[in-house]
């Protein structure tokens, strides 16, 4: 993992990943720059993310892990943020199945 992280990744997949972007939105063809870099799938023991007070009410996380990152990030960011807010949130998942 840790030589995966620190590897630039494959010139292939980058060359490949930007010419399909190119055919999907084809405007991104004027683009002049383009960065990608490596990335990782993990997982949580409970299969959910991590999202609580690790120190008191002054240090939150928000480990979302299982695959299920890209795809959920709009609602788990929400879940965090009335977290660090201080407010109460109505969510199919308790917060006591996150921490």
């Amino acid at each position: 993992m840790i030589g995966w992280f620190k590897n630039a990744g494959s010139a292939e997949n980058r060359r490949d990943f930007q010419a399909f972007l190119t055919r999907l939105i084809p405007a991104l063809d004027r683009c002049p720059h383009w960065h990608t870099d490596t990335c990782a799938v993990t997982w949580t023991a409970i299969g959910l993310p991590y999202i609580d007070y690790v120190l008191d009410d002054r240090i939150a996380v928000a480990v979302v892990c299982s695959g299920k990152g890209a795809k959920s990030s709009d609602d788990w960011g929400w879940l965090a943020a009335r977290l660090v807010a201080g407010l109460e949130c109505d969510h199919p998942v308790s917060r006591d199945r996150l921490r």
